[in-house]
């Protein structure tokens, strides 16, 4: 009915005779492309920790309050890309242009100055 606030919403299931409801399925896969060089020869934190779930997908087990993750992040939210939003447990399956292997997907993530995350 045109509101996107959850106390909004409750009110307009309380007192409307009619609601039309947007539903909005996320992505299975989407990018990620983040820069992480702020200043020539400093390069800022990533912001995640991972784990490797088999060799071939890292899963996401913490993010930082403060990073590139973050800054990804508060972008999207900010834009109502919520579908664009990497949370804890997501799966990165690409990292630039590595895929299947996790342990390299992992030195990518530690060594690279800008990086592409396939995300799901």
């Amino acid at each position: 009915n045109g509101v996107s606030t959850a106390e909004a919403m409750a009110q307009e299931l309380q007192q409307s005779s009619a609601c039309v409801l947007k539903l909005v399925r996320w992505p299975s896969v989407f990018p990620a492309r983040l820069r992480l060089v702020d200043k020539p020869g400093h390069r800022s934190a990533l912001g995640i920790r991972w784990e490797a779930t088999s060799a071939q997908a890292l899963r996401v087990t913490a993010i930082a309050p403060e990073g590139a993750v973050e800054e990804h992040n508060q972008l999207h939210l900010k834009k109502a890309r919520f579908h664009l939003v990497i949370t804890v447990g997501m799966l990165i399956v690409r990292t630039n242009q590595v895929q299947g292997d996790a342990e390299q997907m992992c030195k990518v993530l530690r060594d690279s100055a800008s990086l592409l995350l396939l995300v799901r």
